[in-house]
């Protein structure tokens, strides 16, 4: 099927030697969590009628390539800031487990994502991010509620909501590199689905993004997990190509093949 995953006679690419840092993350879209800078660039044509503002964490920045190579092909403005463990949201939002220091600098971050937002001027916000981290909330929170709720206090900060849709990708799937690494070089076990997941334990379903969107009258969810999982179950290799460099971020390769399809979902949902 054209999710098997197959070792092909080439071997996977990339090369395993390669697949760890097969990242296209750059340092002038990534505000790295070493300071507190809100770092941000712009791809393709900077002069485009079509202005889009991207946000979002780590799992933003690994599409950086594929970003940049939409907004040439269809002559878009695309600006884009990320932060590791960090999210476009509401105030007090923080992912469970982090030191002070990271949620202040996620914290500063946000104070500059949302003036950027405040200044208006973009035709859409596209937003990206992980799913599979617990969020810091008092005990007896609904995590996905609690998201919710946060994600619609950040959207509602945007000056022209009625003309400016929120875009959100689903986040992509998760396989544990401890379930993944057992079958890169061994041809049998790829090929017989050992180091596959099902499906519903790879996507996460009890994020609050969906419900957001649903209660933001100029939003809308984008998905590319078909391209990615079976209808039953999730490989870390599709099409000869490794799917992650780790649990959760996809390759540089892998987002190469997924471009088409996210960028016929784009222009599908953009005014």
């Amino acid at each position: 099927t054209a999710h098997a995953s197959r070792m092909p006679p080439t071997g996977v690419l990339p090369v395993e030697a390669l697949r760890r840092t097969d990242d296209a993350t750059r340092s002038e879209c990534w505000s790295d969590m070493g300071d507190d800078a809100f770092d941000m660039c712009t791809l393709g044509d900077p002069d485009s009628d079509m202005r889009i503002l991207a946000l979002g964490d780590s799992h933003l920045a690994v599409m950086t390539d594929a970003i940049e190579q939409i907004a040439e092909d269809q002559g878009w403005r695309v600006d884009m800031a990320a932060r590791g463990w960090c999210r476009w949201m509401g105030e007090d939002a923080q992912l469970a487990d982090l030191s002070q220091m990271l949620q202040d600098r996620c914290t500063s971050w946000r104070e500059e994502a949302d003036a950027v937002v405040d200044e208006g001027g973009y035709d859409a916000i596209f937003v990206a991010a992980a799913s599979h981290s617990a969020f810091a909330v008092l005990e007896g929170t609904d995590q996905a509620e609690f998201e919710t709720e946060k994600l619609l206090e950040a959207w509602s900060k945007r000056p022209d909501a009625e003309n400016v849709p929120i875009i959100a990708l689903h986040d992509n799937p998760m396989i544990l590199s401890s379930v993944q690494s057992p079958c890169f070089g061994n041809a049998r076990a790829l090929n017989d689905g050992d180091c596959s997941v099902p499906r519903d334990e790879a996507i996460a379903d009890t994020t609050g993004l969906d419900d957001a969107v649903a209660q933001d009258p100029n939003a809308v969810t984008i998905d590319v997990n078909d391209f990615i999982c079976a209808p039953d179950r999730c490989n870390p290799v599709v099409g000869g190509v490794a799917v992650y460099r780790d649990n959760a971020h996809m390759t540089a390769t892998f987002i190469g093949t997924l471009r088409p399809y996210l960028e016929r979902e784009l222009v599908d949902v953009l005014p």
